[in-house]
């Protein structure tokens, strides 16, 4: 073999090892780091990434959105060594991660809640709990059944697998299921572009990405506007403001949790961030922290 050819396969032979080859240098906050989340909570995500990096130089980390399911079968797969979903594990998830073999840690460290989006001309405000299952399951399919105007409902969901559709499913529609021709969209992004664009839209999505429309100070409703939704058998409508997600007045809260290798140097790192600094930022971010800042007050003795 020509003594070039050699080299040029000695160099291709170095670079796969390389490339295979275990990261050495990773630490607790150095290295590189792959996370998966759902769509509904990529933009705290994203916020929670940038600022780990900006205070850790060494690591770097990126988002990649994906569906639920999707997500977990890349950790099983070990495409991921940590994911953020919006949902807990389902028993079929335990039972894939178990029999792989994988040491993990799955905790929670959020709230969120399933904002329920109009049309801006949708004169309907608020819904009860019991008339928006009716219209998730398809038995109500007119805006006029339930105080808005004589227009038929057209429902927007997200695509099968996502952890929002799925916890849905489970807490409000129950035995039941979303009708046939609700339109699946991909993305959040996609949903509030169709909720704008119908008049009679109705869709859902998590808080991040309709903060402007729960701004307390000015809430925007130029291109869709949020429900207010009274819980099972109250008369009481709360929006999904991070007070009422907290203390659990509105009804429909979700837990978001992380999920990520435990014999890992980095994941732990990035969990323990979320855990701690990145709960202010999920507060200061629209989202409700799992665990709230304590405040404490010294008192001056005279």
């Amino acid at each position: 073999m020509p003594r070039i050819e050699r080299a040029i396969i000695g160099i291709l032979l170095s670079v796969i090892v390389i490339n295979c080859a275990p990261n050495k240098e990773e630490t607790t906050t150095a290295g590189k780091l792959n996370v998966i989340c759902d769509e509904s909570i990529a933009p705290l995500l994203n916020v929670q990434i940038k600022e780990f990096m900006r205070i850790w130089k060494g690591a770097e980390l990126t988002n990649d959105p994906d569906l639920t399911r999707r997500a977990v079968e890349r950790f099983v797969n070990k495409e991921t060594r940590f994911i953020v979903m919006s949902r807990t594990l389902n028993a079929d998830e335990l039972a894939a991660i178990n029999e792989a073999d994988l040491s993990y840690v799955h905790k929670p460290i959020a709230y969120d809640a399933m904002c329920f989006i109009v049309n801006p001309k949708n004169p309907v405000s608020k819904l009860k709990t019991e008339q928006l299952r009716e219209i998730l399951s398809g038995r109500i399919k007119n805006w006029e059944q339930v105080g808005g105007k004589n227009q038929p409902i057209q429902l927007f969901v997200m695509s099968r697998n996502d952890g929002q559709r799925d916890f849905l499913k489970d807490s409000l529609l129950r035995a039941d299921d979303f009708p046939s021709d609700a339109y699946p969209c991909s993305t959040a992004t996609q949903m509030k572009e169709l909720v704008l664009k119908f008049d009679g839209a109705l869709g859902y999505t998590g808080m991040a990405h309709v903060r402007d429309g729960l701004n307390p100070n000015v809430r925007d409703t130029s291109a869709y506007k949020v429900l207010a939704l009274a819980p099972e058998g109250d008369s009481t409508y709360y929006l999904p403001m991070q007070e009422h997600v907290y203390k659990h007045r509105y009804p429909l809260v979700n837990v978001v949790y992380y999920l990520y290798l435990k014999s890992d140097k980095l994941p732990l790192g990035f969990a323990a961030f979320l855990s701690k600094e990145g709960q202010k930022i999920f507060q200061r971010n629209g989202a409700v922290p799992f665990e709230p800042p304590v405040w404490v007050v010294n008192f001056k003795q005279d």
